[in-house]
């Protein structure tokens, strides 16, 4: 998942507990819950049973020799759980789809960036007698003035200017 633990306590309105295991174990999709591994599994199931409905349906354990850690609770899903799922999917999509967008934009400005004549004198005289490293900070500073924001290709750009 995208979105992380506070997001979806804030924006769901969920115990954190129950947005750990959303986020973590993808409750959404897999409807199987391990206790006895330090995660407040118990207050997880009772946030589902008291706000969603969910019944438990088997307790199991899937350790290859039957050992505490393997411990787990599987439930039924009802349907406002399913709209819970649903809406937290949903909003998680919008949240990689907006992610993918800010990324296009901001190739879009480093792709279409022009460095003037007289940014590059300024920048040349800036960095003269400058270590490359010291270089390229000084390089990076200013790609993210020029783009408001910091770019490794943009900096790789201002120091191409060097050679």
């Amino acid at each position: 998942m995208e979105i992380s633990v506070d997001i979806i306590t804030r924006e769901f309105k969920v115990c954190r507990s129950l947005a750990l295991e959303i986020w973590a174990n993808k409750l959404l999709t897999n409807r199987r819950i391990y206790v006895n591994r330090g995660n407040n599994a118990l207050a997880s199931v009772n946030s589902l049973k008291k706000n969603f409905g969910i019944s438990v349906v088997t307790e199991g354990n899937d350790a290859p020799r039957g050992g505490k850690i393997g411990d787990y609770i599987e439930f039924e899903s009802t349907e406002a759980f399913e709209v819970f799922a649903k809406k937290v999917m949903d909003f998680d999509n919008s949240v990689i789809l907006k992610a993918k967008k800010r990324e296009e934009e901001k190739n879009l400005a480093v792709n279409s960036m022009v460095i003037t004549e007289e940014e590059k004198a300024k920048f040349i005289s800036k960095v003269e007698g400058l270590s490359r490293k010291q270089a390229r900070k000084v390089a990076h500073n200013y790609a993210g003035k020029k783009l408001n924001f910091y770019s490794t290709e943009g900096m790789s750009r201002f120091m191409d200017l060097i050679k």
